[in-house]
């Protein structure tokens, strides 16, 4: 039985982490997984159900990497497996030590989609490449992943494969009643770039239109964003000036959002930036309308009047007028909308599939 240790170090309980719960719980029983993280959380406390747990010091990244090493010894792991750029590059460190470790990097999201400069960005791009040497296969989630991987990197091609995140069956959150235009939804922590201002900004311009108009933010709101203006104060104060304090509400983090997204039918997402995001085809894999930024792997799964709605970055004009649009559908052109996005997470994006495809490379592994 190979042993694969999931390098990933996360304080919150977000995409990344959902994709790896829904991998290993459904594989553990072929497969002995270990998690190396840096802080006791949801995330590892969930782990624990699925395999062992390893806390390490992340401040200093050799002492970092002798850590690991440590752990690659004791417990003969077979496959390291990193999900974001510095654990990828601890990764490669290892890879240094140990020629016989298997490095898998899962590109969920990479440098070009970052809030950093055009020069750092240059930077890592090349520190990528250097370091390429000691990643034995790169797993995208998206084209959009692989051609940065390609152009920016100059990843060689027969490094890469392209897998897609896999997505759990919603089925259970699949409206019963009538269709609700008026009551949104968004699933996102409280980050900056996920696009709250974007979203409360169009509530505004849809209020201006009906006051019935509201959406339910679900997602941890006590993140540390190092700017009031991107807390949840900061929203409240922005909802305030725009005079629609009366139409959101925060829910903070709800681990099974099942039962509050089964009374909605609309999902948006205006993030500023994105990899694939699992709340958009959660919310197809339940048959509702997802309205999100036209950003990263997002048209890849949405095609807009088609399997959902797509609005330009930051565009929160544009956002209201996609609502408005789905308004004046014909509810039979809005049922077809949630079925060809149903089909989308169905034939390419259910987690089973994924979980199969996962299996196939890690049995390629000698």
């Amino acid at each position: 039985m190979k042993t694969i240790a999931i390098v990933r170090f996360a304080a919150s309980f977000g995409g990344i982490e959902h994709q790896i719960i829904n991998m290993v719980s459904r594989s553990n029983k072929n497969y002995k997984y270990i998690l190396i993280t840096h802080i006791k959380s949801e995330f590892s406390e969930e782990f624990k159900k699925y395999g062992k747990v390893f806390l390490i010091d992340t401040t200093k990244l050799f002492e970092s990497k002798k850590r690991i090493m440590k752990i690659v010894d004791e417990e003969s792991i077979d496959i390291l497996q990193s999900h974001m750029l510095r654990e990828h590059y601890i990764c490669c460190l290892c890879k240094m030590v140990s020629k016989k470790i298997y490095h898998i990097f899962r590109v969920h999201t990479y440098i070009n989609c970052s809030f950093i400069s055009s020069y750092k960005k240059f930077l890592y791009h090349a520190l990528s490449k250097l370091l390429s040497r000691f990643v034995d296969l790169y797993l995208p989630i998206s084209k959009v992943n692989y051609d940065e991987l390609c152009k920016y990197s100059r990843i060689n091609k027969k490094k890469i494969r392209i897998l897609h995140d896999g997505v759990r069956d919603m089925s259970k959150a699949t409206s019963s009643g009538d269709f609700d235009y008026y009551s949104l939804i968004m699933i996102a922590n409280l980050v900056y770039g996920k696009g709250h201002d974007v979203a409360i900004r169009a509530l505004a311009e849809l209020v201006a239109k009906d006051k019935k108009y509201n959406i339910t933010f679900i997602g941890s709101t006590d993140v540390d964003n190092g700017n009031d203006e991107y807390s949840l104060n900061g929203f409240n104060k922005l909802a305030k000036e725009l005079n629609v304090l009366d139409n959101i509400k925060f829910l903070g983090y709800i681990k099974d959002v099942t039962s509050v997204l089964k009374d909605k039918s609309i999902v948006i997402l205006p993030s500023y930036s994105e990899g694939t995001p699992n709340c958009l085809l959660e919310a197809m894999s339940a048959k509702k309308i997802v309205v999100a930024s036209s950003v990263g792997g997002v048209p890849e799964f949405v095609e807009d009047s088609v399997s959902g709605f797509l609005h330009e970055n930051k565009n929160y004009h544009e956002l209201a007028n996609k609502v408005l649009k789905i308004k004046k559908l014909p509810k039979s052109i809005i049922n077809e909308i949630a079925d060809n996005g149903y089909n989308t997470w169905l034939n390419e994006y259910n987690v089973e599939k994924i979980c199969e495809e996962f299996k196939k490379i890690y049995e390629e592994v000698e």
